[in-house]
């Protein structure tokens, strides 16, 4: 059964190579995502799940995972990569797939939901911030507009820096803050990421809602050279 989904930092990861790999770590399916992330793919007839799924640009590689063979839909996304660390036995997500061939349940259905449940709880004061329901950041398909879960995902920075046996994580919040304030940055390894962070955010400190489109369409009302000021210093923030 084919996979459809999308690849995407929040900018969209265009041209990315997607492979898929199944249990056994051969790889089973590959594609190239479209200029919007969005890619399809059909798994060979004799894959096994779960799967890893790899998109991979000049700069940039992401983990998506699919528990199982129902599975129909999977986003590439830094949340999907944090994801994977935290399944990981290294936290590194390209070492799912090792850990997958080594052992089959590493990554089912639940422990996949559990790792999920840890990212969500993290991002909780983001999410609400951004009226999203954390149930959709991980495998509901959205759009790279600068809405919704794109708008999350062009808020944030996360840095994943394996160690060998285990890797340090650091989550920064992309805001505009005054120039004595510092960025929220959450720092924790793969193996003890907090279980209730508390820090605020406000939406209006935020990437503002949209905002992609409005440089993307030149009869919108929004100064494009001024918008992409905007895109640029948010997205710089916490780097």
């Amino acid at each position: 059964m084919p996979i459809t989904g999308v690849a995407a930092t929040g900018a969209a990861l265009a041209e990315a190579a997607v492979t898929v790999l199944d249990s056994e770590g051969n790889q089973v399916g590959s594609a190239t995502a479209d200029r919007n992330g969005t890619f399809f793919v059909q798994p060979a007839d004799t894959a096994r799940a779960p799967f890893v799924l790899v998109a991979v640009t000049a700069d940039i590689t992401l983990v998506g995972i699919a528990a199982d063979a129902r599975t129909r839909h999977v986003n590439i996304t830094p949340l999907t990569n944090l994801v994977a660390s935290l399944l990981s036995s290294t936290g590194d997500p390209l070492h799912l797939a090792a850990d997958i061939v080594a052992n089959h349940d590493v990554l089912t259905r639940s422990s996949l939901e559990r790792a999920r449940h840890q990212v969500a709880g993290l991002l909780k004061p983001l999410t609400d911030a951004l009226l999203l329901d954390p149930t959709d950041l991980f495998d509901a398909p959205f759009k790279t507009d600068g809405r919704g879960t794109d708008r999350l995902l062009d808020s944030l920075n996360i840095s994943i820096s394996p160690t060998g046996s285990s890797a340090n994580i650091e989550i920064t919040i992309k805001e505009y803050l005054a120039d004595t304030a510092q960025p929220t940055t959450l720092s924790f390894t793969n193996t003890s990421p907090p279980s209730a962070p508390s820090y605020t955010v406000a939406a209006a400190d935020l990437i503002p809602d949209g905002l992609l489109e409005e440089i993307s369409a030149p009869t919108k009302r929004c100064d494009r050279r001024a918008c992409r000021g905007v895109l640029r210093d948010l997205r710089e923030r916490g780097d």
